[in-house]
């Protein structure tokens, strides 16, 4: 049985109130799906806003860390559960227009394949998947168009 419960991943007290209310009402956890994300900017590296960047962090890494950590604990006292956290291709190939939100990806990927291995001998189960969504199709596109351009150039 699947269940929508509302709750503010940004607090990690919120997070293991959620985890708590999970376990009363189900028993346990057997499965969780992480998927915050956003990306505030496309643009350069050098043209980055440092306060768009640290929104990005928050919501993209420190607040799955949050609920990746705590599902955790808790499918460690079951013996058994599994965790799949959202990333991006991004996170795998970086995306030079997009540099900061590429960075907050590839930190799921590490902190989820870390997880992985430091559990292996479990029966709880973390891994990651990389969708390319549109918006990821026209970033590459943009890129290849401007890198191209840079390439008639010369």
């Amino acid at each position: 049985m699947a269940q929508y419960i509302q709750n503010d991943v940004t607090n990690e007290d919120h997070v293991k109130s959620l985890i708590a209310t999970i376990i009363k009402e189900f028993g346990q956890l057997d499965m969780a799906v992480n998927n915050a994300g956003i990306s505030s900017e496309v643009v350069s590296i050098d043209a980055s806003n440092s306060d768009n960047y640290s929104a990005m962090v928050n919501t993209n890494l420190v607040d799955l860390y949050y609920c990746m950590k705590h599902q955790i604990i808790q499918m460690l006292k079951q013996k058994q559960g599994a965790i799949v956290n959202v990333a991006s291709v991004a996170g795998l190939n970086g995306i030079p227009w997009a540099a900061t939100y590429a960075s907050t990806k590839h930190g799921v990927v590490g902190l989820t394949k870390s997880a992985a291995i430091l559990i292996m001998r479990s029966k709880v189960f973390v891994l990651t998947r990389q969708p390319l969504a549109l918006s990821e199709l026209i970033l590459l596109t943009n890129n290849l168009m401007a890198m191209m351009k840079i390439i008639m150039k010369k």
